[in-house]
Formats: C-alpha cells, structure tokens, sequence
C-alpha cells in the first residue's frame, strides 16, 4: 500500500493570535514548513525541516529545529527567533532578535535594528 500524501495544512501556522503553537519531533518529517501572519504568539517547530518560511509575524517568540537549506524570514516586527539552519536569510523586518547556528552570515536586506547572536540551545 502506498504511503498517503501529507496534509499541507499539517505543516503550517497561519493568522494565530497569542497562542502557543508546536510541531513535536516527527511531525515534520523534514517537509518544508510555513508560519505566517502570527501575532503574540509563542511558536515551536522542533523537528527537522527543509526550509521554513516565517512571515508578517509581529511579537512572537519562535524556536525552529535544525532546517536543511535556508530559513526564510520576512516582513516580520518585533520577534524573536532561535533558529539552525544552513543558511539564514531576512528581509524586510524591524527590531528582531536572532540567535543562531549557521554556518555562514546571514543574509540581511533592507531590516531594521536586527540583533544577532549565536544558538546555545538543545531540545529533545
């Protein structure tokens, strides 16, 4: 029998407002995972993926698990993420907090007041 298809609404969080939100190891499954539009919330996707888009998310804490390739985080205020990934890229955000494991620079266009340190946390 042949596996059934993912739900692609497994592997996103969209428009959530002051909730706190998780996706468990294996409930990823390494599929590429979307969080957009979140507000005060505290979001944590702690399996691994293989990219993760976060967008026009305002006030939220988020941890992302180890990301194959590039997280993507755009249009965002006030957050603040812990993320490890292959490559890090924003664009577009204002007064956020990153703390990281990548191993080069990130990629920032056109953000404001961004603070960047590094990623000294594990999960289970």
């Amino acid at each position: 029998m042949a596996a059934s298809k993912p739900n692609p609404k497994d592997f996103r969080f969209l428009d959530c407002k002051g909730q706190t939100l998780s996706k468990r190891s294996g409930e990823v499954r390494g599929y590429d995972f979307l969080i957009d539009g979140c507000e005060d919330c505290t979001i944590l996707v702690l399996d691994h993926c293989a990219q993760v888009f976060v967008d026009y998310c305002k006030r939220c804490t988020i941890v992302i698990g180890a990301v194959a390739s590039s997280a993507f985080v755009r249009n965002c205020e006030h957050c603040k993420i812990k993320v490890a990934c292959g490559q890090l890229r924003t664009r577009d955000c204002m007064d956020c907090d990153f703390l990281v494991a990548v191993p080069g620079q990130p990629i920032i266009e056109t953000s404001k007041n961004m603070r960047f340190g590094p990623l000294l946390s594990l999960y289970e």
